[in-house]
């Protein structure tokens, strides 16, 4: 397993820790979702002021990277609100099976602009992965149009922000490899965090919920980093391809911290077996 690869299925399962986290949250605070997405990118924008400060990472930024980070961050934002609000009107458990819809749509960006072809066992791979998420987003109820136009816009904007912070990342000559990682990592999730620290007032975020979200940020900040890794090392469509796994781990670790199942009356538990199976099936076809 190489390491693009192996950081992105790393990523993947931190980002399922972090859903679980964020559900923890929700049950022990009330506050709206949008308080709580504000309070993370603020919490992540501390975390990443610390390396930022002891790197003394203002020498590397200039004024033509601020064009690059908002078109990392104003799509990711965007998204991150549509997402909520296909979530108002329709549910998590419908709604988030649906992210696997940005996976085709990294795949037509990338041959657009790109000129990156697919052959037919990814395509096949990446057609199974989509059916399997509709059925499980159908099997928790019926969604209409209009959560289903926000959920593929959202999509849209989490795959343009995938490609613009590998660019970005990629921009950055002066480091390693490696090293162009965290950098941009904490270069792009600090100018992240100031943007959200403006709404911070007006969506009365309060300095206690950015304190009780702190684990959710440490979780959020690890998975983007090994994500990040892996858009640079496999490429961003593999990578979230990948990261399409969330799912699988986020049903056993629900199960394990929260003792919940997933809201999905009308699969049995040898269904969901089958899907979970099917899932790393496609994700092993992509790759193999």
């Amino acid at each position: 397993m190489d390491v693009g690869l192996a950081a992105s299925l790393t990523g993947a399962f931190c980002q399922a820790l972090n859903y679980v986290l964020t559900q923890k949250c929700r049950d022990k605070v009330d506050v709206s979702s949008i308080q709580i997405v504000i309070a993370v990118h603020i919490g992540m924008g501390i975390l990443t002021a610390i390396p930022f400060i002891g790197f003394k990472l203002w020498n590397t930024v200039h004024f033509d990277h601020v064009v690059p980070l908002l078109m990392v961050n104003i799509p990711y934002i965007g998204a991150q609100i549509l997402l909520l609000a296909a979530i108002k009107k329709s549910g998590a458990s419908i709604i988030s099976p649906l992210l696997a819809l940005k996976i085709p749509i990294l795949a037509a960006l990338g041959f657009v602009f790109l000129n990156n072809a697919l052959n037919l066992q990814q395509l096949l791979a990446i057609f199974s992965i989509l059916a399997l998420a509709i059925y499980l987003s159908k099997s928790a109820g019926r969604i209409d149009w209009v959560p289903l136009l926000l959920i593929s816009l959202a999509c849209l904007g989490y795959a343009i922000s995938d490609y613009s912070i590998t660019q970005y990342s990629k921009s950055l000559q002066n480091f390693s490899e490696f090293d162009q990682v965290w950098v941009t990592v904490s270069i792009n999730y600090l100018f992240c965090g100031v943007l959200c620290l403006i709404s911070a007032l007006p969506c009365k975020v309060r300095l206690h919920l950015i304190f009780e979200c702190k684990w959710i940020s440490i979780t959020w900040l690890v998975a983007v980093t090994l994500l990040v890794l892996g858009f640079k090392s496999s490429g961003v469509l593999q990578a979230n391809v990948a990261q399409s796994l969330r799912g699988v781990f986020g049903v056993a670790l629900a199960y394990m911290f929260l003792r919940t199942r997933p809201a999905s009356p009308t699969l049995s538990p040898p269904q969901k077996l089958s899907i979970a199976a099917g899932m790393v099936g496609a994700v092993a076809l992509f790759f193999s």
